[in-house]
């Protein structure tokens, strides 16, 4: 089972960037490089930030994360 992501959604981002150590616990023991969000996700969480500041941190913090753009790739052949 190489290469497997976990898709986060929105809630699941905003708690991570928050900071909420549950999260970043799991987040540590996954390995951000087995985290994944959508394209969908990245763009509600920009439009939810309150400044450029904050945008800015957000990009930052999910630099780490991979970024799927096409969600017909999570289907199963």
């Amino acid at each position: 089972m190489e290469n497997v992501k976990i898709l986060c959604d929105t809630d699941v981002i905003i708690e991570y960037l928050k900071g909420n150590e549950a999260t970043k616990k799991i987040f540590d023991k996954l390995k951000n490089k087995s985290i994944a969000l959508s394209a969908i996700t990245l763009m509600e969480l920009f439009y939810g930030a309150l400044n450029k500041r904050e945008l800015k941190k957000i990009k930052r913090a999910l630099s780490e994360f991979d970024i799927i753009d096409d969600l017909r790739l999570l289907k199963e052949e």
